[in-house]
């Protein structure tokens, strides 16, 4: 048995309208996506820097 599917293109005003769409949703995604694990790597490096630089006095001065 022959299964014969054809895929016939679109109207190539439809191809644009698909392309310009997927470039307004997907590329703005990814930007956000890049930037977001930009600043969580400086927002980590950021709090272990300050956490670890935290000096607790040993002594109290009550004279």
């Amino acid at each position: 048995m022959n299964i014969i599917i054809n895929f016939e293109p679109f109207n190539p005003t439809i191809n644009d309208i698909v392309i310009k769409l997927a470039m307004v949703l997907f590329i703005p995604l990814f930007l956000a996506l890049f930037v977001k694990v930009i600043l969580m790597k400086f927002m980590i490096v950021g709090t272990n820097f300050i956490v670890y630089n935290i000096k607790l006095p040993t002594k109290v001065d009550t004279s």
